[in-house]
């Protein structure tokens, strides 16, 4: 069945009607995602439930409304491990000694955090400079499941030898061993480095934030939906952004063209870092 599902295309036309179909069904709107990341994500879910087709998917959804939250969890989750991009870090780096000299506080956004791997990269790299108490994080993500996880800090050990891979080609000289506890098949981060962190569920592309923050994340996001909803996300991170803050976007992430038509500057091109500009007085 496997390579049957592989080999079978999800039309376009069943790409829109099975999103009309969620939407009457439980108002929860697909229609401005990508589609081929969409349609990857589609067939992944079939794969995993064992289903052999979009109608039979459907099916259960219409009929089982409880199995809406799996699914969701399938379709939502984000793939991140810790300290990608070791050379971005080290970017961002540079960036939290920038805010932690102007600012008593600094407020950092983690927007689609996933399972947890950037907001603990984050916290460790602000534990190594020794600027963790003037930090406060936000985390958020529509996955319910993925929080919970990111709240656990808990991950198999095949994760391991990336893990720290990425770590020593940011801090050679470090040992990730510090901030785990072993388990069996299992390590925890300390606890502690979630001391600061505000876990929210949140629903980027409907949903507000009642504060500014003064260094966003929001990486490797966009690429799952369309260019109007690119450009209104990227509208609110900027209004969500403290004068002279920074965003910091993804790789896969094309924003150039909407960064031209919004108030963003260009900090770090390679690493899609991103800066308000100063508020006039």
């Amino acid at each position: 069945m496997e390579k049957n599902l592989q080999e079978q295309a999800i039309s376009d036309f069943e790409l829109v009607s099975f999103c009309e179909a969620i939407y009457k069904r439980y108002g929860i709107d697909f229609s401005c995602y990508e589609p081929t990341p969409f349609k990857r994500r589609l067939k992944n879910c079939l794969l995993k439930f064992k289903f052999n087709s979009l109608i039979d998917l459907w099916s259960t959804l219409l009929r089982d409304r409880g199995f809406i939250y799996p699914f969701m969890n399938e379709i939502t989750v984000g793939l991140t491990t810790l300290f990608r991009d070791p050379k971005m870090w080290l970017c961002v780096k540079d960036l939290l000694l920038q805010l932690t000299r102007t600012n008593k506080q600094v407020s950092i956004l983690h927007t689609g955090c996933s399972t947890g791997e950037e907001l603990f990269s984050m916290a460790i790299l602000a534990k190594e400079l020794g600027v963790y108490h003037k930090c406060r994080f936000v985390a958020t993500d529509i996955n319910e499941d993925s929080l919970q996880k990111a709240r656990m800090g808990e991950y198999c050990n095949t994760k391991w030898a990336d893990f720290e891979s990425n770590y020593r080609q940011y801090n050679p000289k470090g040992k990730l061993v510090l901030y785990c506890l072993q388990n069996g098949n299992t390590f925890q981060f300390d606890p502690l480095l979630l001391k600061n962190v505000e876990f929210k569920k949140h629903n980027l592309i409907a949903d507000g934030f009642r504060q500014k923050f003064h260094l966003i994340f929001c990486r490797n996001v966009l690429i799952y939906f369309d260019k109007v909803t690119q450009i209104n996300i990227v509208n609110r991170l900027h209004d969500t952004l403290e004068s002279e803050g920074f965003v910091v976007m993804g790789y896969f992430d094309s924003v150039m063209p909407i960064i031209r038509d919004i108030q963003l500057n260009i900090y770090d091109l390679n690493m899609k870092i991103f800066n308000k500009a100063s508020s006039p007085t």
